[in-house]
């Protein structure tokens, strides 16, 4: 039972691990997007991108 355990831990950190970095770096990227192009135009391209990609998916 120890083993499984342990595996289920490694499957379940790494992931969360990766998770974590991925949005530090997202949400450092996405702040200097803000502030070299401003906060409206990048909710407003974002958005318009999703909605663009829901219409053509379905």
């Amino acid at each position: 039972m120890p083993e499984l355990q342990k595996a289920f831990v490694k499957l379940t950190y790494l992931p969360l691990m990766l998770g974590s970095i991925g949005g530090i770096i997202g949400n450092t990227f996405g702040g200097y997007l803000t502030d070299l192009f401003g906060r409206r135009r990048m909710l407003i391209i974002p958005t318009a991108i999703l909605l663009i990609t829901i219409y053509h998916s379905t």
